[in-house]
């Protein structure tokens, strides 16, 4: 079975340039865990995660003004996430700020098992599917992946 036969085509997407809080807030409202970056020409980019927003990379610096430079990027816009957290996001920040660039993804050709196992391998549950020039085309959840034949 061919991923694109259980793909979902219909993808909740932003842009790089997007600002950042309008998404997190979409993201809390929708129970999603993440949602492509794509370009104006549907490449995908990347991904905010709701555990990247939560639980940022360590800074790659030591200096002081490394550490300045990331403190300065919280405050401002207030995100009402679930639980009771809450989380501050300056309104000059954009997606591209914070989205991570590190994509695991399947062509729509590949298989159920293809899939299956980069899922198990990354401790994913969802994965971009992208043609061969990049463009995003669907996800692909494990929920989707159940019951069928590998």
């Amino acid at each position: 079975m061919n991923i694109s036969n259980v793909m979902n085509t219909d993808v909740v997407t932003t842009h790089y340039d997007a600002e950042l809080a309008p998404v997190v807030e979409m993201m809390m409202r929708r129970g999603l865990e993440s949602v492509p970056v794509v370009d104006h020409d549907q490449a995908l980019l990347g991904h905010v995660t709701r555990n990247g927003l939560l639980n940022p990379p360590a800074a790659s610096g030591d200096s002081a003004e490394e550490f300045l430079g990331t403190s300065q990027q919280r405050g401002g816009v207030t995100c009402e996430l679930d639980r009771g957290f809450r989380l501050d996001i300056e309104s000059t920040v954009r997606v591209g700020d914070v989205m991570n660039r590190r994509v695991v993804a399947v062509r729509p050709d590949s298989s159920a098992r293809e899939a299956a196992t980069l899922m198990a391998e990354h401790h994913l549950t969802t994965l971009p599917v992208i043609s061969a020039f990049g463009a995003l085309l669907g996800v692909v959840t494990a929920l989707d992946l159940v019951g069928q034949r590998f």
